[in-house]
């Protein structure tokens, strides 16, 4: 999905549900407990690009600019994934926490974030029962990849109860038939 073409957004929602894994973990390792890290920095920075919120932050200003001048919204959902990375490359984390939370302000809702991180972690488990390990799982369920087979069923739910049932009632009729 990413240069020189129309990116799927249900992928780039896939793909934004691992780098907030990827981004809670980063966060978790500098905090012994919960509540200090959800009172971190990291937090507000976080909050503030979600909030397009651009007062009080150490960001080059050109990339807020290029930001808020892009109109074309693909373009725009690339950019903001290379300055998520760049962030952290340069070992500037509130920086590509900062844009991390615009490129979720950019392409989905909360909810959904929350289904889709709750909804990968129990296809991660179904995917260690049904032999992922030992070369058993298939990865693509009649001609989908996995993950976008879990993004359709994220869509007809409401709540992560719901999600985990219809997740493993899906999945071990897919896997059994």
């Amino acid at each position: 999905w990413w240069k020189k073409q129309t990116p799927d957004i249900e992928n780039v929602q896939i793909e934004v549900v691992d780098i907030w894994h990827f981004i809670m973990s980063f966060i978790l390792l500098d905090f012994e407990k919960l509540e200090d890290a959800l009172e971190s920095e990291y937090i507000d920075f976080f909050i503030k690009g979600v909030n397009e919120d651009f007062h009080n932050i150490n960001i080059n200003g050109i990339y807020i600019h290029h930001y808020l001048g892009e109109t074309d919204e693909y373009q725009r959902i690339i950019f903001l994934a290379e300055r998520v990375a760049e962030g952290f490359l340069k070992n500037e984390p509130l920086e590509g926490i900062f844009f991390f939370g615009l490129l979720v302000k950019n392409t989905i809702s909360f909810k959904d974030l929350y289904l889709l991180y709750i909804g990968k972690n129990i296809l991660n488990h179904i995917r260690q029962e049904f032999g992922y390990k030992e070369g058993n799982y298939k990865k693509t369920i009649d001609g989908l990849e996995d993950n976008i087979y879990l993004f359709k069923l994220v869509k007809q739910v409401k709540n992560k109860n719901q999600l985990e049932e219809k997740i493993r009632e899906e999945f071990k009729k897919l896997m059994e038939g």
